[in-house]
Formats: C-alpha cells, structure tokens, sequence
C-alpha cells in the first residue's frame, strides 16, 4: 500500500505540488498524465525519496518493492554503446538493429562506440 498525505514541494517561489493526497492499495493500478512541467515528475521522486517534500508525507508499506526509470537516463563518461544496451534500466538491446538501419554502420561498430561518438552528422 502506498499513502501520500499532504504532499506539497516548491522550488523558490515555483509551487510545484499542494498539499496532494491519496492512497493506491494492492492490486490498484493508476496513470499519472499531464502537461509538461505539472509536477509528475516531481510527484514519483517524492514517492521514491529521490527528492524530500516542503510538506507532508509518503508512507509506503514495507512489502511493496518500488521501481523509478528516471527520464534521462545517465551513463558514466566512457561507457560503450554495448554497456548502455546491456544497462536493466532501459530496454534498448531490440534497438540494436534500428541503429544499424539508421546509422547504416554495423551493430559490433555502434556497440564499441560511446553515445556522443554516434552523433548523425558525424556517420551520415
């Protein structure tokens, strides 16, 4: 079970989130949509304690194992296109021969090269 009370956050005077509360009990699933910049982001990193409320509280039962795939995913300089491919965090490995299609380079090439290096206009 997963209990938000009274959630509020802001950054300077940018009120993101005000006093939001629910709860989402075993079995229940739910979507979070809305513009760009509502605070749904700012709303799941609260949830997973990436960030730390102005206000209120998340209660989450200790049995409830929670998963957060950030929007920008972020590799330590130097990390191969193989490493990026293999990374549990994104599902990119079918995109191995997309790449290939876009890049019109060979999968073994893309996957020993870092993500900058495989910038369109340097291999088109």
């Amino acid at each position: 079970m997963l209990t938000v009370s009274n959630l509020s956050k802001s950054y300077a005077d940018n009120i993101i989130l005000r006093d939001v509360s629910f709860n989402l009990n075993p079995g229940e699933r739910v979507g979070l949509i809305g513009p760009n910049g509502c605070g749904k982001t700012t709303l799941l990193r609260l949830i997973d304690g990436l960030e730390t409320p102005d206000q209120g509280s998340v209660l989450i039962d200790p049995a409830v194992r929670l998963g957060y795939l950030e929007q920008g995913l972020e590799y330590p300089p130097g990390a191969t296109m193989a490493e990026v491919l293999r990374d549990p965090r994104a599902a990119a490995a079918a995109a191995a021969s997309d790449l290939e299609n876009v890049l019109r380079l060979p999968v073994p090439l893309i996957l020993s090269r870092t993500p900058e290096h495989l910038a369109l206009p340097a291999f088109v």
